[in-house]
């Protein structure tokens, strides 16, 4: 007689559409990510293309951006730690899970903190008084944008469907 071993146990849980959307903002962050840092690697064609793609969002002044042997990232020092900011928000959902009560209740003290932060950044800066550097412009940029990243993560995970939810989505309405 040969038994059958089969160490792992199937879930019959399903997959929720919240941790399916908040897997599929991962993903997406961790690409913006990865291409506005990868311009320095890529030819021509392929560079213009990305620079072309974050034009919109970015002013791309060479002297406020990343470079490596002269070729400047798609995106400036801010808005490279922006979109890291936030793909470490939507990473660091679970380490923030335990405050969520606490982040929810405090937002918009929360986020006028973080514009407040990167608004002196850059007025100090313009005004001259301060002469912000690529580690503030970075620093503050990573900070908005974890904060942007964590609010994401709380609002993709609320799935009425999930029994968990079923009380918040009732308090809501």
């Amino acid at each position: 007689m040969i038994a059958r071993v089969f160490p792992y146990r199937i879930s019959s849980a399903k997959v929720h559409a919240a941790d399916l959307g908040w897997c599929c903002a991962v993903v997406v962050s961790l690409m913006i990510v990865a291409m506005t840092a990868a311009t320095p690697w890529l030819s021509y064609g392929p560079r213009l293309m990305v620079r072309l793609v974050f034009q919109t969002l970015c002013h791309q002044q060479p002297d406020r951006s990343f470079q490596i042997n002269g070729i400047p990232f798609a995106v400036c020092h801010r808005c490279f730690g922006i979109y890291s900011g936030i793909a470490a928000g939507l990473i660091g959902r679970s380490l923030v899970w335990r405050w969520k009560a606490v982040a929810e209740e405090n937002a918009p003290a929360i986020v006028l903190g973080v514009v407040v932060l990167v608004g002196l950044d850059w007025g100090l800066d313009f005004v001259g008084i301060w002469e912000n550097t690529p580690l503030t412009r970075l620093a503050t940029g990573f900070v908005a944008g974890c904060v942007g990243g964590i609010y994401l993560a709380l609002a993709l995970s609320r799935d009425p469907d999930r029994p968990d939810q079923r009380a918040i989505t009732k308090r809501i309405e």
